[in-house]
């Protein structure tokens, strides 16, 4: 098994209503030699971004995104969706974030979206990216997300 894997979600739109990332990872050995690195995998889609900079605010579900920040992921049961998810830990007053499959910016209620930007705040596909997201996090014993 790989050891480690960082995932990198570059926020590269922030809009009124939504926030359109880039997903890309870095893969680790047990000696922290990067084996893996795709800078580009597939495209996030979020909540509105908000500056958490000028101090702490609260995270409101299903209207803001992900504080900027490092998070440990793990494959977890989701209560909600009845099935193996990553879930991102450690968001700020919240639990059960997860990067998930849909369409919209009103699918997410403050999760991590994965699937393909094809039209203004929305993504496509993101069934196929979500299972590919889940074997990728599967073949490394520990899972990191960096988002900025």
């Amino acid at each position: 098994m790989k050891n480690e894997l960082l995932l990198l979600v570059d926020r590269a739109f922030k809009k009124e209503k939504y926030t359109i990332g880039r997903l890309g990872y870095k893969g680790f050995d047990e000696k922290d030699t990067i084996i893996e690195n795709v800078p580009f995998l597939c495209n996030t889609l979020e909540d509105k971004w908000i500056d958490w900079k000028g101090g702490m605010k609260d995270k409101i579900a299903g209207e803001t995104a992900i504080p900027d920040g490092k998070y440990q992921v793990k494959l977890t049961m989701s209560n909600r969706f009845k099935r193996i998810l990553p879930e991102i830990i450690g968001v700020c007053f919240f639990e059960g974030i997860r990067i998930h499959r849909g369409n919209r910016a009103e699918d997410t209620e403050g999760c991590l979206l994965v699937g393909k930007n094809d039209s203004p705040g929305w993504v496509s596909n993101s069934t196929y990216w979500e299972t590919e997201i889940i074997k990728l996090i599967s073949q490394y014993k520990t899972c990191w997300i960096n988002i900025k």
